[in-house]
């Protein structure tokens, strides 16, 4: 909508009293000023020039408290029509004071070269400043809008705009807008209330955007904004509460981009945007030590997102990607937004309920852990990320990948030295014979590899001539002296089951001896080797019957 058409209600009659009581409170009144007062009595928009003075001259001047008369209404010599004050391509001389004031007419400043705005808890009904500069800026804390706030379109503010706790009835739109605050705050907001959107698209900031605390009904919209604030936080958004969030398509920070604490009712989107931790940027939280974290260059510590957090298709992310204690609805990601923050990555209690459009399997999923913090895969490794992981891939029907993801965790524990050290080879051999429990099946394939080689080996022992597996010579009562007794053949399979599994007993291996030394009673080495393979066989059941049993269980309770 151009400027022109702004604010346009119906006409009233149109009155023109003689200027004498203009110059008895204003004195001359300059051609700029008398052509501003004809148009806020016809209702229309004051043009002094087509664009944005960049000095004073004369024929440009309009006193800042002739802006601020006008805007309160004129008196009875001085009508305004209810479309308010509305000049373009002006000069503010002085500061334009609308502190505790209450205007009930729309204020339209644009493309005007403003010295200084002061309007701490007024209440207005609107304000446009779109294409103006303010030099030094603007002071609106406790303000109340009951329409949009315009600082849009070329808008420029030499120092910082502030509107802690101000209250916005519509947008605040800063599109295309300038903000410089030096090393201090471009933009205050905290504990302010936006009734619809907050709008920074192809918006420039130096220095801190701050939204610590406020209220955004609508979203916050930063598409192609550049933020600059090497030394600390380029958006600060702490504890907010914010419909949804867009930082993508050109977005650029340098220096931290916080929403520790905040809440998002719908999506996180930053598909497309590029965030740098800066020279010396730190997180306003401290990690579990106490500590302040710095190098932070996208934080959602604590937070909360309703709907999906979205990384993919991040252009950069150079600095600390901190997810930790975050509970979002959805994850969507990329293998380019892990490898953006590899290295940077914590994830230490997130929860997220599921994948959507982003990768699930468990090799993908296992390098994206793999890309945390290194003390968090080490010394003190982070369990919370691989069993989260795990939760979601199971419930989302991807059983054997949650599997896989479980066995890595087991062996990332041991590699991380977290495992009582006399049990590190233990648990070791649990996971090359059953997986950590997760795979049965193999271990079940090892003990019948186990019982048919050993078959096989007592079946070549029985057939040998002289035999190394004989009868147990059983006892005659009557002389009490042992004689043979006829059985029938040695049954190898039996034998070797019978050997093997503990807790089954067939009878077979009881009747049968393995003979070790010859009648002469030399040693027999093959009779030695069965013995030993015998003795091999029954600690190999044993352990694989405790390992089956704890497979079991494993699957049991997580299944």
């Amino acid at each position: 909508m151009s400027i022109e058409n702004c604010y346009n209600g119906p006409m009233e009659k149109a009155v023109h009293p003689s200027n004498e009581r203009e110059r008895t409170r204003f004195g001359e009144l300059s051609a700029a000023e008398l052509k501003l007062i004809t148009a806020c009595r016809e209702g229309e928009l004051a043009t002094i020039a087509e664009s944005r003075p960049n000095t004073e001259q004369p024929e440009n001047r309009v006193r800042a408290g002739l802006v601020r008369f006008l805007a309160l209404g004129g008196d009875d010599n001085t009508l305004v029509h209810e479309t308010g004050v509305q000049l373009r391509g002006a000069c503010l001389v002085g500061l334009l004071n609308l502190d505790h004031v209450s205007i009930t007419r729309p204020i339209v400043l644009a493309d005007c070269l403003i010295e200084q705005i002061d309007a701490r808890h007024a209440r207005l009904r609107t304000l446009n400043l779109q294409g103006s500069k303010l030099i030094k800026g603007i002071n609106g804390d406790g303000l109340r809008s009951e329409g949009p706030i315009f600082m849009r379109a070329g808008f420029e503010a030499g120092a910082s705009v502030r509107l802690i706790t101000a209250q916005i009835g519509v947008d605040l739109d800063c599109s295309s807008g300038r903000f410089d605050g030096g090393k201090g705050t471009a933009l205050l907001l905290d504990g302010a209330t936006i009734f619809g959107s907050f709008r920074l698209d192809d918006a420039r900031a130096l220095g801190e955007v701050r939204l610590v605390r406020a209220e955004i009904k609508g979203g916050l919209e930063c598409h192609g904004t550049l933020l600059e604030n090497p030394q600390g936080d380029a958006l600060a958004c702490q504890r907010a509460k914010i419909s949804s969030v867009c930082l993508r398509e050109g977005f650029h920070a340098t220096g931290a981009v916080g929403f520790e604490g905040a809440q998002v009712f719908q999506d996180v989107n930053c598909a497309g945007g590029s965030f740098d931790h800066g020279a010396e940027s730190t997180s306003r939280n401290s990690d579990a030590h106490g500590e302040l974290r710095s190098g932070i260059a996208l934080s959602f510590s604590g937070a909360r997102i309703d709907g999906a957090l979205k990384l993919k298709d991040v252009v950069r992310i150079n600095g600390i990607l901190d997810l930790s204690d975050l509970k979002a609805g959805r994850l969507t990601d990329d293998e380019e937004g892990w490898f953006a923050s590899r290295g940077e990555l914590l994830l230490d209690g997130f929860v997220y309920g599921r994948f959507a459009d982003a990768p699930a399997d468990a090799a993908s999923r296992i390098e994206w852990l793999g890309g945390q913090n290194a003390e968090h895969l080490g010394k003190q490794f982070r369990s919370q990320p691989w069993e989260q992981l795990i939760s979601v891939l199971r419930a989302t029907g991807h059983r054997e990948d949650a599997r896989i993801v479980a066995m890595e965790k087991q062996k990332r524990l041991r590699r991380a030295g977290k495992l009582v050290r006399g049990l590190r080879h233990a648990h070791w051999l649990y996971g090359a014979m059953a997986g950590y429990g997760y795979r049965p099946t193999r271990l079940l394939f090892m003990i019948a590899c186990v019982w048919l080689i050993c078959a096989a080996a007592y079946g070549l022992g029985y057939n040998q001539d002289p035999a190394y597996i004989e009868p147990w010579p059983r006892s005659d009562k009557a002389s009490d002296k042992a004689v043979a007794v006829t059985r029938g053949p040695l049954d190898p399979l039996i034998y070797s089951a019978d050997v093997l599994l503990p807790v089954v007993d067939f009878g077979h291996a009881a009747d049968w001896r393995i003979v070790v030394t010859s009648p002469d009673g030399s040693p027999l080495i093959w009779g030695k080797a069965l013995r030993i393979l015998f003795w091999m066989e029954i600690a190999f059941g044993w352990l694989a019957s405790v390992l089956l049993a704890s497979a079991a269980g494993t699957l049991i309770k997580k299944d």
